[in-house]
């Protein structure tokens, strides 16, 4: 059954994105298990600039939470 990793703290992931740089902003934050050690997110992130760059930052944090599986 789907539910919350008990092992990842979603509000400090989503606070470790925003604060990669002052004008991001983590919009629809989705994350979820499909069972244990199968960790998904979602999330809409928002940023002025270099946005390929910040894609491959937010990736590289979610991966060092655990998450396998991530959709930006």
């Amino acid at each position: 059954m789907e539910g919350a990793p008990e092992l990842i703290d979603g509000p400090a992931l989503q606070k470790e994105i925003e604060n990669l740089d002052n004008d991001v902003a983590v919009k629809d934050f989705h994350l979820w298990s499909l069972s244990r050690g199968k960790n998904y997110m979602t999330a809409r992130v928002q940023c002025h600039g270099e946005p390929m760059k910040m894609l491959k930052k937010t990736t590289e944090i979610c991966k060092e939470y655990g998450i396998d599986n991530i959709t930006i």
